[in-house]
């Protein structure tokens, strides 16, 4: 379905002579990402919504996204397995959510503090479809820090407003990328 959408929208495109034939290919693959996020991001929301945690649900994301994205961490062989795995993450951090109150604070606090140390020292973890040179590395490891003080950021003032729920979603984003991160590093050897 979604390549037979991004078809149609490329011949759209090439007959309005917005883009080239040469471009096609390239044009496919992004609007057929660009489906998949929106996909996702649905499920995601909808998930969210049917467990009542929309909000803690979408800090989660917001946080996880720009941190997946320069961190790395194990990718699934296949997109379908990816996608399986993204919404049992998605699962797991809404059993989270309903539990949060019967897990004790320094649970948490222990959890995020290793999650920050492990994402500071393995990341960025390269995908075997994207190899980085090392100036990459360097400025992937730059964002990723700048990612992570927003994160503690975001902590501090949704805990000052006493926004819990949001504080367990931001800090569920750094416990998740660092488990991936781990998975990553123990596949690869």
């Amino acid at each position: 379905m979604k390549n037979s959408i991004s078809m149609f929208l490329v011949r759209m495109l090439i007959e309005t002579n917005t883009i080239s034939e040469e471009e096609k290919c390239l044009y496919m693959y992004g609007i057929e990402q660009g489906i998949t996020y929106i996909i996702n991001w649905s499920i995601t929301i909808m998930v969210g919504i049917f467990f009542g945690n929309l909000i803690p649900t979408l800090g989660f994301m917001v946080m996880y996204i720009p941190l997946r994205s320069f961190a790395g961490g194990f990718h699934a062989i296949t997109k379908r397995r990816c996608f399986y795995y993204s919404n049992i993450l998605i699962l797991c951090c809404e059993i989270i959510f309903y539990f949060w109150k019967y897990i004790p604070a320094s649970i948490f606090g222990i959890a995020f503090l290793l999650g920050n140390l492990i994402i500071a020292f393995l990341s960025p973890i390269q995908s075997p479809n994207k190899p980085l040179v090392e100036e990459e590395i360097i400025q992937y490891k730059s964002t990723i820090l700048k990612i992570m003080i927003i994160g503690w950021i975001f902590i501090a003032s949704f805990a000052g407003l006493k926004w819990y729920l949001l504080v367990v979603g931001v800090v569920l984003a750094f416990i998740a990328e660092a488990v991936l991160l781990c998975i990553a590093k123990i596949v690869k050897n």
